[in-house]
């Protein structure tokens, strides 16, 4: 359940982005901040709450892959027990970001107006005229 949960907020923040130079990931929304929010000090909110968001969802990706190759390595291990398998598996689904995610999707939301928040994430299928 967090997994699909996680899933499915980092696909809906990156659309038509993703990972880019390695480990850096780039919200398409936030190369358009600039044209879309007016107030400064909301501008400057928004622009410090994808940052963040950026570098956890780096960060996450990175963790999430290592920790993908070391439950592989484990659990080709014959001798691996399931307690070994259930542990690592717990302590993954621990250190999720997701709550994280959540909270930043609503500090975004706080700070960004209804026009603002449709222009930079628009509805699927919307179009971007």
């Amino acid at each position: 359940m967090i997994w699909v949960l996680l899933g499915t907020l980092i696909a809906g923040l990156v659309v038509g982005g993703g990972l880019a130079g390695g480990d850096s990931v780039r919200f398409p929304a936030h190369d358009r901040i600039e044209d879309v929010v007016d107030d400064e000090t909301r501008r400057e909110e928004a622009d410090a709450i994808l940052d963040e968001a950026e570098a956890n969802l780096a960060r996450t990706i990175s963790e999430q892959l290592a920790a993908t190759e070391r439950l592989g390595e484990i659990s080709g291990d014959r001798n691996t027990s399931r307690a070994d398998i259930e542990a690592m598996v717990g302590d993954l689904e621990r250190n999720n970001q997701a709550q994280l995610f959540i909270d930043l999707r609503f500090r975004l939301k706080n700070t960004l107006t209804r026009d603002e928040w449709e222009e930079l994430f628009p509805a699927p299928g919307a179009s971007s005229e």
